[in-house]
């Protein structure tokens, strides 16, 4: 990580949120400092005991039906794609996806970032697409 999830956590709780007016805003600030703590607590304990601590205390606990359909999961055969059952690296996708882009006659830049964690990002403040 390129931040101290530890000074990132301590300047979350440094926020001027007792400066808000409307009390309701205000608890909604909390519950989303409070939810950004835990989601740092989880990433600084990953690969360790406390991590299932700090995930329940994000997610919860599991239901009954989480735990079936979890189970479920591990035990169901491997479905194979019939439409592309090879993968592609990320400069196959790239290239893939201007294609795409030159087909639909839209003009827009595609790149790769290693700054984005397991998500995809539309960035339309630079007007790329």
């Amino acid at each position: 990580m390129n931040i101290s999830p530890y000074l990132f956590r301590e300047q979350l709780y440094k926020l001027p949120i007792e400066d808000i007016d409307d009390a309701g805003i205000q608890q909604l600030y909390r519950h989303v400092v409070d939810n950004l703590a835990t989601k740092i607590d989880m990433l600084t304990t990953i690969g360790t005991d406390e991590f299932l601590y700090n995930s329940l205390k994000y997610y919860g606990q599991p239901s009954h039906r989480d735990i079936a359909n979890a189970k479920f999961l591990l035990h169901a055969p491997d479905i194979q794609s019939e439409l592309n059952p090879t993968r592609i690296d990320a400069d196959g996708a790239v290239a893939y996806f201007k294609q795409q882009a030159a087909d639909w006659a839209m003009e827009c830049k595609i790149e790769t970032s290693t700054k984005i964690v397991a998500k995809a990002m539309v960035n339309n403040s630079k007007n790329n697409c």
